[in-house]
């Protein structure tokens, strides 16, 4: 196998998805009614306008043992990204897969507190629509910031002066 054809396969990758499946299948095994909940939930939306002219869909009643089990999900598989992210560090990894590991631990955790104060009634849940898209930007961020500063000190290192000693020069 070249090595260009190992920079591409993505054992982590593989594994974060493993893991990703393994919770899905915990969380709709351990909560109660998952499916008939779910499946309420979804039956369940009417359109609220938002703006003028903007409708977006929303359920026509709460569901908190449904958004606690989203938080659940979303918290413990923020948690389970950083194993995989010290992974990345331990095989030495490219700077984008650290990077987006980075910016999933972020967005995961974002996302867990968004469903905590939805299911907690502390925040509507017509509210999910921003505070999805201020955590995907937070996200974004972080994963920017992370390959820049990579790269910041990747350039560093690699122009930094190497120090010679003089060297005598010798008559002829």
């Amino acid at each position: 196998m070249g090595k260009r054809e190992n920079e591409n396969w993505d054992f982590l990758g593989l594994v974060n998805f493993g893991i990703f499946l393994i919770l899905i299948g915990f969380i709709v095994a351990t909560t109660p009614n998952f499916v008939e909940r779910a499946s309420n939930f979804f039956m369940g939306f009417t359109t609220e306008q938002v703006a003028p002219n903007i409708y977006l869909p929303v359920p026509k009643s709460e569901h908190p043992v449904l958004y606690t089990a989203v938080y659940q999900f979303c918290l413990v598989y923020a948690l389970l990204h950083i194993p995989i992210l010290i992974g990345r560090f331990l095989v030495k990894d490219s700077i984008k897969r650290k990077a987006d590991t980075l910016s999933s631990i972020v967005f995961w955790s974002g996302m867990a507190v968004v469903f905590s104060m939805i299911a907690s009634g502390s925040t509507p849940f017509r509210s999910i629509y921003y505070l999805f898209v201020i955590v995907a930007g937070i996200g974004l961020i972080v994963s920017g910031i992370g390959i820049y500063i990579a790269r910041s000190r990747k350039r560093t290192s690699q122009s930094a002066p190497v120090y010679m000693p003089p060297q005598e020069i010798s008559p002829r």
